[in-house]
């Protein structure tokens, strides 16, 4: 039973799965759905803060080659002033629908 939760949890923190396959697997192993449920979407919840913790470090890695740091700089420069005209156009909205 604790494996199987295991493995549902770890099928929601994992990019290719999440709660789309967790929940599920943890119900057809015929574990309580409640339980199954409430730990896959806490697990789904954590993606996010664990993905900008390793993001966060790799950039930092990677600043340190001249390369990679033109390239960063480059693309937020373009993001920053490409998304300029659409926001004025649309307003704040798109930048949340492209997210």
């Amino acid at each position: 039973m604790l494996v199987d939760l295991i493995i549902a949890v770890l099928w929601s923190l994992s990019p290719f799965g999440e709660a789309k396959v967790g929940i599920p697997y943890g119900m057809l192993s015929g574990l309580n759905i409640y339980l199954v449920f409430i730990a896959c979407f806490l697990a789904n919840c954590l993606v996010f803060p664990m993905m900008m913790f390793f993001l966060e470090k790799i950039n930092r890695y990677f600043l340190r080659w001249v390369f990679y740091k033109k390239s960063a700089i480059f693309v937020a420069r373009r993001a920053k002033t490409g998304s300029g005209a659409q926001i004025q156009r649309f307003g704040f909205g798109v930048s949340f629908y492209s997210l």
